[in-house]
């Protein structure tokens, strides 16, 4: 199963015109680590951002993704600096 993830219906990257559902996440390695990246992708709900309403990110994206898959979005999230 490929993942198919729209990041940017909900979030803002950079120059990219994305939703205002979700935090901007333009820079968001210069402030979160690579571990917190991870549970943020597989556990939304466990720490959401002020201002925004939990229960908006689909929960099930660890299920939608190969382990490779995920390594990967972390890994560029990350690096957004």
């Amino acid at each position: 199963m490929i993942a198919q993830l729209a990041c940017t219906a909900c979030h803002k990257i950079g120059a990219q015109a994305g939703g205002p559902i979700g935090p901007d996440l333009s820079r968001i390695g210069a402030t979160r680590d690579s571990v917190y990246l991870r549970r943020a992708i597989l556990d939304p709900n466990a720490d959401v951002a002020k201002g925004f309403q939990p229960g908006l990110m689909p929960p099930n994206y660890g299920e939608q993704l190969y382990a490779r898959e995920l390594e990967m979005l972390v890994g560029y999230l990350a690096a957004l600096k």
